[in-house]
């Protein structure tokens, strides 16, 4: 039977982690592109009250002509 060794294992895992950290910035680099939100200038879909189900009431402001 094998010998337990901490520092073995502490090598190995300070390891892994470090090729996890690599892999996920190359990924992150490759695809940065595709991350960046670009908006369009047209509305796809105009929204109404009822999409957000929110309560609603019309409400008028009298405007006087005060010269």
């Amino acid at each position: 039977m094998r010998d337990f060794n901490p520092r073995k294992l502490l090598l190995r895992s300070i390891g892994v982690v470090a090729i996890a950290y690599i892999s996920t910035c190359i990924l992150l680099f490759v695809r940065q592109r595709y991350f960046i939100f670009r908006p369009t200038s047209q509305f796809l879909t105009l929204l109404s009250y009822r999409d957000f189900k929110l309560p609603y009431k019309d409400e008028r402001l009298p405007i006087s002509n005060s010269e």
